[in-house]
């Protein structure tokens, strides 16, 4: 397969990225997304609850145990 240049730095580009990721630009110039944060939620005693949330301030909240978020 061919490359072709990255519209934001000009770079070469394999054509894969675009056909597996449908993305033009290359990997710098690309934005990323945000990491995601989880905490495991005790909520039973038979076993945890893993929750996914991308905000730190939620992510804060969660960890803090259950009785003291009242």
């Amino acid at each position: 397969m061919g490359t072709h240049k990255c519209p934001g730095c000009g770079c070469e580009v394999p054509d894969e990225r675009l056909e597996l990721l449908n993305v033009h630009t290359c990997s710098r110039c690309t934005p990323q997304a945000p990491k995601l944060l989880g905490v495991m939620e005790y909520s039973e005693k038979a076993g945890g609850v893993l929750v996914i949330t991308s905000s730190q301030a939620e992510f804060e909240y969660l960890k803090k145990p259950a009785n003291q978020r009242r």
